[in-house]
């Protein structure tokens, strides 16, 4: 099946065994594991790619996340929780040594983070995190991630906001990834389009980040600390937060 530059493999050949342990539940309760585990459990590890930091776990419906949520919570330790996610510890008696993240169903504007496995990958902003899982052999995967993979290059496909994907790049960047002067100009065409409002809301919120001591951010790493400690005391601020906040957490 291919649709939206997406391929669907049956039976797939995959590096991982999905077909045990916590997989097999999260797959029998609806679940769908999408992002860079995906693709770690699909092609291995890549010479100079950083390993996947979490296992990102989206839902079909809000039926399916109940039911998930629960399960995770009679099983498991909760690590955190956002307003995005939940996140667990690992549990290497069921199988998995990275963080489990159970991502929350929201659809605002463009943004959705629950539906069926091409909803979820069309909403994905690099094509080299195209790539989900429905079922321990069943992925879906964007036609070119291999071969951008291969030659570790970021290709922008999705665009919420130029100030999130450009946070994207920075994190991606330090994970082994390359992107080329003409993705650049995507996020600068992005930001010609967007309306003088909006413009001047992403404005005030990168002075914002120049917190109140004058610290100033000057990485992925040190945004998050700021947004996680800080944001509470700018409460006013709250939505500009969350539009940007709403695009880190899937890995």
């Amino acid at each position: 099946m291919e649709t939206l530059n997406l391929h669907q493999i049956l039976n797939a050949d995959t590096w991982l065994n999905l077909d045990k342990g916590i997989f097999k539940l999260i797959f029998k309760r609806g679940g769908i594991i999408a992002g860079s585990f995906a693709r770690f459990a699909f092609f291995g590890h890549i010479d100079g790619i950083k390993y996947p930091s979490d296992i990102d776990i989206f839902c079909l419906n809000l039926e399916h996340y109940e039911a998930l949520k629960r399960f995770f919570n009679n099983y498991l330790k909760i690590k955190n929780e956002s307003k995005f996610a939940i996140t667990y510890h690992p549990d290497r008696s069921l199988g998995f040594y990275k963080p489990l993240q159970l991502i929350k169903p929201r659809k605002e504007g463009n943004i959705v983070t629950y539906g069926n496995v091409t909803e979820i990958l069309d909403n994905f902003d690099f094509t080299v995190n195209r790539i989900a899982f429905s079922g321990p052999q069943t992925v879906t995967l964007d036609k070119n991630i291999e071969e951008d993979l291969l030659k570790k290059r970021l290709i922008i496909h999705n665009i919420h906001c130029p100030i999130g994907i450009l946070i994207r790049i920075m994190k991606y960047t330090k994970k082994g990834f390359n992107i080329s002067f003409v993705e650049f100009i995507k996020v600068m065409e992005a930001w010609e389009k967007i309306d003088g409002v909006h413009k001047r809301t992403l404005i005030e919120f990168l002075n914002i980040v120049r917190s109140e001591d004058g610290r100033v951010i000057e990485s992925f790493e040190s945004f998050e600390s700021f947004a996680g400690e800080d944001s509470a005391k700018w409460s006013k601020k709250e939505a500009l937060f969350e539009q940007i906040l709403k695009l880190l957490y899937v890995d």
